[in-house]
């Protein structure tokens, strides 16, 4: 896939709209799973008038067991891969996909901070994934800044890859 560039200038709530009207026009819906935006991806979509037309809801699963238990993620692959991961973010953008029953769906996962994160995964590390038709592209960030920086960065990421998809930039 490609990556689009956008102008820094684009506020977030300026590209959640720019979401909205293209999932208004394809006539599409969307729904997310969130781990370390714990919510604020819902709230940049909510935040434009007339979003439940394209967005019925989403699921915020910040524990292994939620993720488990709400989505139906692997208890295996948690383990395995831990919940930050590129598997678990596929998966999560998976599952909400056909639990929603929506056309598209997105996923985060990550080390917000200040605590958590390994070696090979630091605080700043989120996995972004989005599942759409038969497709799931999942991209790995490693953000700086403090905790809300980094939420606030997987937000806006996290929106510029559903237009990405809905605009059929996926190779």
């Amino acid at each position: 896939m490609k990556e689009r560039v956008y102008s820094t200038a684009l506020s977030t709530k300026e590209i959640a709209n720019e979401l909205f009207l293209l999932l208004k026009r394809k006539k599409k819906r969307i729904s997310v799973a969130e781990s370390c935006t714990g919510g604020l991806l819902s709230d940049a979509l909510v935040s434009v008038p007339g979003i439940s037309e394209v967005f019925p809801g989403g699921f915020v699963t910040y524990s292994d067991e939620m993720k488990a238990d709400v989505l139906s993620v692997s208890k295996k692959t948690l383990q395995s891969h831990t919940a930050v991961s590129p598997e678990v973010s596929r998966q999560m953008a998976l599952l909400t996909k056909q639990k929603a029953n929506v056309d598209i769906a997105l996923s985060t996962t990550g080390y917000a901070g200040p605590d958590g994160g390994t070696k090979d995964r630091p605080v700043g590390t989120v996995y972004i994934s989005c599942a759409i038709n038969d497709i799931v592209v999942t991209r790995s960030f490693l953000f700086d800044g403090e905790r809300e920086a980094i939420r606030r960065k997987a937000v806006r990421n996290a929106l510029l890859l559903a237009i990405d998809a809905l605009s059929g930039d996926f190779d």
